[in-house]
């Protein structure tokens, strides 16, 4: 039996690393990049849309049941019944 909350731990690393990928694209466009409205507008626009992608991503993701469990040998279950490997 397999947990599916073990699925959650890559998208919870990605999240991690997407996070800190914003934090150094916002601190280098804020430290580096031209001063103007332009600019926080970008770095508005930029933290805003993936704060909306983390905040879709979820709640969809919460409609689920995390801690229920699957059966990995169902998944990949096959019959080899009826066929002759001995001919091969």
């Amino acid at each position: 039996m397999f947990p599916l909350w073990y699925l959650l731990a890559p998208y919870v690393l990605i999240v991690a690393i997407a996070g800190l990928f914003v934090f150094f694209n916002v601190y280098h466009v804020a430290k580096f990049g031209l001063q103007s409205g332009l600019s926080l507008l970008v770095i508005a626009g930029y933290t805003l849309s993936f704060l909306a992608v983390v905040t879709i991503s979820f709640g969809l993701l919460s409609t689920f049941d995390w801690s229920s469990t699957i059966d990995l040998t169902s998944l990949f279950r096959f019959s080899v019944t009826g066929s002759s490997l001995n001919s091969l």
